[in-house]
């Protein structure tokens, strides 16, 4: 292997580690800091801010020494060694961050834990990264002197970047699943080691000192520069701050039409930096031919790259304009079924290509040329990228804080456009201006094509938008269906309805109810997830009880008044306090304790939403509990597959051995499920409800809800602790180092060949719930009759259910006739026969036959109801 092929081949994959380093850190942090703005921004500005550091303070010495490539080995080894430090440094800091930054903490205490922990704790690795260019740039000049060709900064800068589009994709895809989180970290830095090893071993030979004119000779294209100017400065600088502006704000936009999982940010990032060092390629591939010397010069090529910067960003608003066409032209292209994940991440792939491809073209050899332009005897090329990192940093919060809520997403990239066309108008000799106009024209066209915003949130089917908000986290609107109706929904990024007024919110309040209905005297709980209130509303009912919700994106709080219909107007209730906040976090950090703590539908393929799962989280809560606490987690069965489900389970029970799973509702479009877990035994009897429902107001509100009695209340349980245990199996532990759900969950959520039963199914089927899981083998008279009622109810639920998944898959006739048998073995259990008798009226007039037949049916089976026989009265038949 030759020098100049063993160095490219090292910075490459020292590219892989750096970026599969970023990501991890970023993840790790992200469970003690939480994923609020300052915690994400944050890491980003520290991750940044140690590049920079590096790449500036070591920027001199290395260009001083003789022995460059004892350097570089020397770098990559601090940054191995470093790395396996922090595999085990940061697990034991985040269980101390959510305490020093506290429960409610004010924004600046928040921003200045958020940015100097993972600064510090970083700072060795991430400062000897930032030193890898300006050491890898030294020894190339060495091996430049002795004639060694394909060795420029424009090569290494293009090496390493690919590098990093391999880490991104390779971490995420293949070494996070596989591995975990600690592991990684060990595969990682041995990769730096292997690199620190071939430094020295190949490329260690080339150490003594050139001259001076045997450097400037070997590469006349590269020139050190013997005067500064301060223009190339201010542009290093400046492009820094519009080039991770411009990822910020399209990534954002994005949002509102990606899956917005872990793929979906690697898909992102990966075609960002991949342009990036195409870039930075076709620099060094130009430089090698001297008939494109001339267009070389960067006082000639840096204005027409920034002025391609200016259009292609223009273009790339036009672009986002259309991500929606984009992603869903491409993702129905490739295929749906079982090919879903492959489909969707080809759309989310295709739509970051179109946004982002040409753009860091530009960016990449626009640094390259810069960073060459600057470049002197003693250094020059750590600074250029510690002042272009640096830059960098200000970008997330001032584009992600300021500009996205107060400009919104078009005029945000509106505003770099216009910066990029400015710093080529600074950069232009004003003879040389007036060539630069016809790259404009393609972004002037652009401009007049691009839609009038880029909130991509669309309405229901004749509907209609009553409020929406953009923020850091997420776009949210409030959307109606179509009159006479007129039901509102909270929809988040254009994507996901979080509930609303439909069936007055029939689920969600039941979802609130329940778990409070499960303690004896509950007096204090805790929410984690508002959306629209409902679950949180039931809280309101209770005039002694007290409660917290805790809601990530603060402008969900801000649109909770539209749902006063469901909520029981709590954003108004005194004793009900909404915090805008990070479960995770605040679980871990708050020093209250509460009597029920209930855990929302979390969509478990969103990205973060994974470490809502793991066992460490439920430890936080049981550690939340007072003595004799419940903690509910509600699970979206439809958004689960069967193998992350029992994961979650089999962690839940980790947690808390005494566990009961339940059913929020009966329906099958949706079916959620709730893991009670309790330290102790949960303890209920035979007058559970009646008991527990005390207060007219309380009594009505479950009535409406089907909560009626301890029959109706119990019924809703699915299974007891040792059935949950056989279900789990051995399935393995979703932890923080290894968090199963993260990766496994959205493969699932790609597809589109899945019916949102088919894990109440198999629950139905592994199950067998019973009264004596309550009342024991020999109960009290009166709780002897509740048990059999008990018994005949849970059968005939599970009947029904049967009978609707057929229903749903075209049995309807056989649907039918189940639902009516499951209808006449239970009289607590009404919805059975209502639904026949909803179904039987739909067949009024297009069959009468069938209709008679189910109503007849329907009549025997429940004689003491009239609906049915009234109705077969009037269409003529027996009654």
């Amino acid at each position: 292997m030759t020098r100049p092929v063993a160095a490219l081949l090292i910075f490459f994959l020292s590219g892989i580690a750096g970026l599969g380093y970023q990501i991890v850190w970023t993840r790790l942090f992200a469970v003690g800091l939480g994923h609020e703005v300052p915690s994400i921004l944050a890491v980003v500005a520290a991750f940044f801010a140690g590049l920079a550091l590096g790449a500036l303070l070591l920027d001199r010495p290395i260009s001083r020494s003789a022995r460059p490539a004892i350097w570089y080995a020397a770098i990559e080894l601090v940054i191995g060694l470093w790395s396996i430090a922090t595999a085990f440094a940061l697990p034991w800091l985040n269980t101390r961050l959510p305490h020093w930054i506290g429960a409610e903490p004010g924004p600046v205490r928040h921003w200045i834990i958020a940015f100097s922990v993972p600064l510090a704790a970083l700072l060795p690795a991430t400062a000897a990264m930032g030193a890898t260019l300006p050491a890898m740039d030294r020894l190339f000049e060495r091996l430049r002197a002795r004639g060694s060709r394909g060795t420029s900064l424009s090569a290494a800068y293009a090496a390493n970047t690919l590098g990093a589009v391999a880490g991104t994709l390779g971490a995420t895809f293949i070494l996070l699943p596989l591995l975990g989180f600690r592991s990684t970290l060990f595969a990682l830095a041995a990769i730096n080691i292997f690199c620190a090893a071939v430094a020295l071993l190949i490329l260690g030979r080339a150490q003594s000192e050139p001259s001076g004119a045997q450097i400037a000779a070997s590469d006349p294209r590269q020139p050190f520069q013997r005067r500064r100017s301060a223009l190339p400065w201010m542009l290093l600088g400046a492009t820094g701050l519009l080039g991770i502006g411009y990822e910020v704000v399209a990534v954002r936009i994005m949002g509102q039409v990606l899956e917005n999982t872990i793929y979906s940010f690697a898909a992102a990032l990966s075609v960002y930096l991949l342009g990036t060092s195409l870039g930075a390629a076709a620099v060094h591939g130009a430089q090698r031919r001297e008939r494109f010397s001339p267009w070389l010069d960067p006082q000639c090529a840096v204005p027409w790259l920034l002025t391609s910067l200016a259009a292609a960003v223009t273009l790339g608003v036009l672009a986002l304009g259309s991500a929606g066409d984009i992603y869903l032209g491409v993702r129905s292209l490739i295929g749906g079924g079982a090919a879903g994940f492959a489909a969707s991440l080809g759309g989310e792939l295709a739509l970051a290509t179109a946004v982002f491809l040409l753009p860091t073209f530009c960016m990449g050899a626009t640094f390259t040329l810069l960073a060459q332009q600057v470049r002197v005897d003693r250094g020059g090329v750590g600074a250029a990228l510690a002042l272009n990192t640096i830059f960098g940093s200000m970008a997330p919060p001032l584009f992600g804080v300021v500009a996205l809520p107060f400009l919104g997403g078009k005029f945000s990239l509106l505003a770099i456009a216009a910066g990029y066309a400015l710093l080529a108008v600074a950069a232009t000799a004003p003879l040389r201006l007036r060539a630069l106009a016809p790259l404009l024209v393609p972004a002037a066209l652009a401009l007049a094509a691009a839609p009038g915003d880029l909130a991509l949130v669309e309405p229901l089917p004749g509907g209609r938008i009553l409020e929406q908000r953009e923020g850091v986290l997420g776009a949210v609107a409030v959307v109606t269906d179509a009159p006479p109706d007129s039901h509102r929904y909270l929809k988040i990024n254009n994507k996901f309805l979080q509930g609303g007024t439909a069936n007055d919110a029939f689920t969600e309040r039941r979802m609130g109810h329940i778990p409070l209905l499960l303690h004896a005297a509950p007096k204090s709980a805790l929410f984690l997830g508002v959306g629209t209130g409902a679950t949180l509303g039931a809280a309101s009912l209770r005039a002694d009880l007290t409660a917290d919700g805790i809601e990530l994106v603060p402008e969900v709080i801000h649109v909770l008044h539209h749902f006063d219909s469901v909520n029981e107007k709590a954003g108004e209730n005194p004793r009900l306090r909404i915090i805008a906040a990070d479960a995770r976090r605040y679980v871990a950090s708050t020093d209250r304790r509460y009597d029920v703590i209930v855990a929302d539908l979390f969509h478990p393929a969103r990205d973060g939403a994974g470490s809502l799962y793991t066992v460490e989280h439920f430890t936080a809560l049981r550690a939340r509990l007072n003595p004799g606490g419940i903690v509910c987690q509600w699970l979206p069965l439809h958004q689960l597959e069967s193998d992350v489900l029992r994961s979650i389970i089999r962690s839940f029970l980790e947690v808390f051995p005494h566990s009961r799973a339940l059913l929020a509702d009966f329906n099958i479009r949706a079916p959620a499920l709730g893991l009670i877990g309790t330290e102790t035994p949960l303890q209920l009897d035979a007058s559970v409800f009646e008991s527990r429902a005390d207060g007219p107001e309380l009594h009505a509100a479950l009535s409406r809800l089907a909560l009626r009695n301890t029959v109706t209340l119990l019924g809703c349980f699915l299974a007891d602790e040792a059935s949950l245990r056989a279900f789990a199996a051995d399935a393995p532990l979703n932890t923080d180092d290894h968090p199963i759900v993260l990766f496994a969950a959205p493969r699932f959520a790609y597809r589109d060949d899945t019916t949102p039963f088919g894990r109440l199914a198999v629950l139905l089927d592994e199950l067998s719930p019973s009264a004596n899981a309550f009342f024991g083998d020999a109960p009290q008279a009166w709780a002897r009759i509740v048990a059999r009622r008990l018994n005949a109810f849970i059968q005939a639920r599970d009947d029904y259910l049967r009978s609707a998944m057929a229903f749903a898959s075209g049995d309807q006739r056989a649907a039918m006739d189940a639902c009516v048998r499951a209808a006449a073995i239970s009289a607590d259990f009404p919805l059975a026969y209502d639904v026949v008798l909803a179904h039987a009226r739909s067949l009024l007039s297009s069959d009468p036959v069938e209709c008679a037949r189910l109503l007849a049916a329907l009549s025997e089976a429940r004689p003491e109801r009239t609906e049915a026989r009234d109705l077969l009265k009037q269409l003529g038949g027996t009654p």
